[in-house]
């Protein structure tokens, strides 16, 4: 089981932003929205991170904390901002201390979800944006999003290029972690593989274990997580939880429409959280708040070296009065 986290995106850190920023700052761009006759996607590369997806004329199901994002660039900030949206993260969260050397394992290492990226590539159907080089763990990242045609399906192709090799990062694991902020669904359901390294559907990664939150499915090739279920008051009394999975789907349940995202999980990776895929779900007085998260398995990368790993986003209509188990064998079907 992974050490226990903390995982609070309201917080603000004292730490200088920008000197963990020292590479060049960008001249920040607007955002970038791609549609089919189906569905949007806004990426601002100003922030690195999709900002807007849903279906043409309906709301927007990434949450955001400030709503500017979908039409204007950002300068780069002195401290870090939890904006929200889909965003990538490098290492995995026990090492950010050790890695930087200072501010523990909050906030995110700033060389990916900080600086101003730059668009480099982009026509009607795609965009690809860029990172600068991190000056800590030497790491340029690329995203290429592209809208399918006549589809509500979108494929992200994430990419780390190791430019150098700094001193003592040799030792440090990079992996490719999407963070997706997702409007609160109703509930989650996760593919849990046959092929997962341990017996139970999940592990616990921040608080007590979320079990009176989980019902294992399809003879535990499933679960459902109730992300509503936990908070003041109510049946488990932590305001966050997080629980890991090995699997290649996951999926937000909403009253019309499921968020569906897709990856290929590789038995034989390493993967330092003891999961490929894992859900956050936050419950306070201010409401609820659910990431989707999805992470490549880590490896050691030399300078010169680089990592892919795609992520697919799909709008799937909900089905109307079917029990979990019959959704489930449908959304492991969706390809």
């Amino acid at each position: 089981m992974s050490t226990l986290r903390v995982h609070h995106f309201y917080a603000l850190t004292i730490l200088n932003w920008g000197a963990l920023c020292a590479a060049a700052i960008a001249e920040p761009q607007g955002p970038v929205t791609l549609t089919n006759e189906k569905i949007r996607l806004t990426i601002n590369p100003s922030v690195g991170r999709a900002v807007d997806f849903g279906r043409v004329g309906k709301p927007n199901l990434l949450r955001i904390t400030d709503q500017s994002l979908l039409n204007t660039a950002k300068a780069a900030a002195a401290r870090y901002q939890g904006y929200g949206g889909d965003m990538l993260w490098p290492a995995q969260q026990d090492m950010w201390d050790e890695i930087r050397g200072a501010g523990g394992n909050w906030p995110p290492l700033g060389e990916i979800d900080g600086p101003n990226w730059t668009i480099v590539d982009q026509s009607a159907s795609h965009v690809t944006i860029q990172s600068p080089q991190g000056p800590v763990l030497g790491l340029v990242a690329k995203r290429r999003f592209e809208l399918k045609p006549d589809s509500t399906e979108v494929v992200i192709t994430n990419t780390f290029e190791r430019n150098v090799l700094p001193e003592r990062m040799e030792q440090y694991p990079i992996l490719i972690w999407s963070v997706t902020g997702a409007v609160e669904p109703e509930y989650l359901l996760a593919d849990v593989s046959p092929d997962r390294p341990a017996t139970s559907t999940y592990v616990a990664l921040i608080n007590s274990d979320p079990a009176a939150l989980v019902t294992n499915l399809n003879s535990n090739t499933a679960l459902r997580f109730n992300n509503r279920g936990h908070g003041p008051g109510r049946e488990v009394r932590a305001g966050q939880q997080k629980l890991g999975m090995y699997g290649n789907w996951l999926a937000a349940i909403y009253a019309d429409d499921i968020f569906l995202q897709r990856t290929d999980y590789n038995p034989k990776g390493l993967f330092p959280d003891k999961a490929n895929t894992e859900i956050y779900s936050s419950q306070s007085a201010r409401g609820g708040y659910v990431e989707v998260e999805i992470l490549s398995a880590a490896e050691s990368l030399k300078a010169g070296q680089s990592m892919t790993n795609t992520v697919h986003w799909r709008l799937v209509e909900r089905p109307k009065d079917i029990p979990d188990e019959e959704l489930v064998r449908r959304l492991a079907a969706e390809r």
